[in-house]
């Protein structure tokens, strides 16, 4: 049970880092954004999405492993 917490943590870890640097990069380019809240709120909802999508397959993958 210990790996899934393993990957999760991970997952949750590199995610933190690339929103990171994404709100990173629309500070310091925020001139060229017409508005750079929206864009940081579309940024942070796609990132999240894609972090909810890995946990459910790598979730399913390792319970589909174990139940076969």
């Amino acid at each position: 049970m210990r790996k899934y917490y393993s990957v999760i943590f991970i997952i949750t870890v590199v995610s933190t880092l690339i929103t990171s640097g994404v709100l990173t990069y629309i500070n310091s380019n925020h001139s060229t954004f017409d508005s750079p809240f929206l864009k940081w709120m579309i940024m942070l909802f796609i990132l999240l999405v894609l972090q909810v999508i890995l946990l459910i397959y790598i979730y399913f993958k390792y319970i589909k492993n174990e139940v076969d």
